[in-house]
């Protein structure tokens, strides 16, 4: 088991898949965004409207394939279900974490895209059991849920932030 550092209340049995998948996918997401960009050298990351559109659509992409076909099984195994919440928490951790993607934003279509797949899934994945998840602990789940609101709750008021357009994202959300 392994608590997770920047959810720290929140135990996984077997994370290492979670660890492993998060690195390799937050050097692509970094390096997506800025090109000069080098894994384990580069420490400042020079991101703007240009890459988060990158950003986001990267994103796009990884969903279906990385998250979703996991899920499509009709008999999915208890590993299948684990790795599909480990690549979700990860993704969604990663565009927490480098949140410059929905503030500095030409295209909140694709936002509001990526944020209704992002609802979805967790709506879906969040249908099983803790066990099932690998999640630990009393209070997990609902520490998980917290997190989300937190994350979705900072996108969809992202246009009221910026002195913009207040209703800029408008995507279903859950977790309010």
């Amino acid at each position: 088991m392994e608590v997770l550092w920047d959810l720290p209340r929140i135990v996984i049995d077997g994370a290492e898949e979670y660890s492993v998948f998060r690195e390799a996918l937050q050097n692509c997401f970094i390096k997506a965004g800025d090109s000069d960009y080098i894994p384990g050298e580069s420490t400042i990351y020079m991101f703007n409207t240009w890459s988060s559109t990158k950003q986001v659509r990267l994103m796009l992409c990884v969903l279906p394939e990385f998250v979703e076909k996991p899920l499509h099984k009709k008999t999915k195994s208890r590993h299948e279900v684990r790795t599909a919440f480990l690549r979700l928490l990860a993704v969604t951790q990663i565009l927490e974490e480098y949140n410059h993607w929905f503030w500095d934003q030409e295209g909140p279509e694709e936002v509001n895209s990526l944020m209704q797949d992002f609802n979805r899934l967790w709506k879906r994945v969040l249908q099983h059991s803790d066990a099932e998840l690998g999640l630990c602990g009393e209070r997990a789940r609902q520490h998980l849920t917290d997190f989300l609101r937190r994350f979705g709750t900072a996108v969809l008021h992202a246009g009221e932030e910026m002195d913009e357009e207040p209703d800029l994202y408008e995507f279903p959300w859950s977790w309010k």
